[in-house]
C-alpha cells in the first residue's frame, strides 16, 4: 500500500486500481495486473453484477455531476498515465 501514494493520481475520483497497479510495479517492482473485461467473455469479469449492485448514489460512475462519458474519459487518462510511465497491460504479457 505504501506505493499507492508515491505520485499524485491522475484523478481522485476513479482509477484507484490502475493507480495501485502501476505504482506498485514502478516504485516497488511488484508485478500487478488489472485484467481486461472483454464484453464478449463475462467469465473474465471480476463481477457481472455491476449494473445491479454497483450503480447507486455512492458509485462515482453515477455521480450526478459526472457523466458516464466523463467517467470513462478519466479512466482512460489513468491508463494512459500509467502507460506513459512504463506500466504494461496484460496484453503485453507473454506466456
Amino acid at each position: 500500500m505504501k506505493y499507492l501514494w508515491q505520485e499524485k493520481p491522475t484523478t481522485w475520483d476513479n482509477g484507484e486500481d490502475i493507480q495501485f497497479a502501476f505504482m506498485a510495479k514502478i516504485h516497488g517492482g511488484i508485478p500487478t495486473y488489472c485484467p481486461p473485461h472483454p464484453s464478449d467473455d463475462k467469465e473474465l469479469h471480476g463481477s457481472i453484477l455491476g449494473n445491479e449492485l454497483g450503480i447507486d448514489n455512492k458509485a462515482t460512475s453515477t455521480n450526478s455531476a459526472v457523466s458516464h462519458q466523463q467517467f470513462f474519459n478519466e479512466r482512460d487518462a489513468c491508463v494512459q498515465s500509467g502507460l506513459q510511465k512504463g506500466w504494461k497491460t496484460v496484453r503485453d504479457v507473454k506466456l
